[in-house]
């Protein structure tokens, strides 16, 4: 299944099942670049973890252009 979602416009997420009851959650930054994956059994979570991942990855890159 792939997914964006609506406060992350830019990143398109993946999550697959692995096994059974095991899913991956990838997800990449079509601008930056910047990923992040996650393996666990329930793939809502995930994707709420990613949001929050995201979200820091997103203030880091932010702060890193706000210094130069």
């Amino acid at each position: 299944m792939e997914t964006r979602l609506p406060e992350l416009p830019t990143w398109l997420f993946q999550i697959r099942e692995s096994s059974a009851n095991l899913y991956r959650l990838t997800g990449k930054d079509e601008l930056s670049g910047a990923s992040v994956a996650l393996t666990g059994p329930d793939p809502e979570e995930l994707l709420r973890e990613a949001r929050n991942s995201v979200q820091r990855i997103n203030e880091q890159i932010s702060r890193k252009f706000s210094l130069r």
